[in-house]
């Protein structure tokens, strides 16, 4: 999960240059590749670590992409919207709120390695010798945090379903 926080830097470093500098914008669009490269790693990689049961792991790459993509929506929309809201028709509003939501995702990464060591008994950050040992003498579907739970199952359900058709109404709203 450091790779959330260091991404997330560089996202900063990013928007910062291209909002406060006269950098020249190939140099910032080389640096936007590799935080780009490195932005969905951390994600992707860990699904794998974090389900059980591997004939589930279609179906919870796509409710991964289906908020991925409702949160890609609504942020596309809040961005276009605050550019319409400024004044020159600038985007040092839209900068702002990036590099304000990339300041939260740094909070974000360190949170969600608290959560591996308290929940998942580290198994986003232990090795691979490690997890082999572990997946070997450990019923995983017993392990704290990677059975299923009904709370959160439906908590996340209704969460995908309010990020869905939040960003149905926005489209609908904005793109007619």
């Amino acid at each position: 999960m450091v790779f959330v926080s260091f991404t997330s830097c560089i996202w900063i470093l990013v928007y910062s240059l291209i909002a406060f500098s006269n950098v020249h914008a190939l140099g910032v669009m080389i640096i936007a590749s590799v935080a780009q490269s490195f932005n969905a790693m951390p994600f992707t990689c860990s699904i794998p670590l974090l389900v059980p049961d591997q004939t589930n792991i279609g179906l919870v790459f796509g409710v991964w992409k289906a908020f991925n993509n409702a949160g890609s929506v609504i942020i596309d929309i809040v961005a276009g919207r605050l550019q319409d809201i400024t004044p020159d028709g600038g985007y040092s509003k839209v900068m702002a709120f990036f590099i304000t939501m990339k300041a939260m995702e740094v909070c974000w990464g360190a949170f969600y390695g608290l959560l591996d060591r308290k929940y998942l008994g580290g198994v986003l950050t232990m090795s691979e010798h490690q997890r082999h040992i572990v997946e070997k003498t450990v019923d995983l579907k017993k392990v704290p945090g990677r059975r299923p739970y009904p709370f959160a199952t439906w908590f996340g359900l209704g969460l995908l379903f309010s990020a869905g058709v939040t960003a149905w109404v926005l489209y609908i709203k904005y793109s007619i």
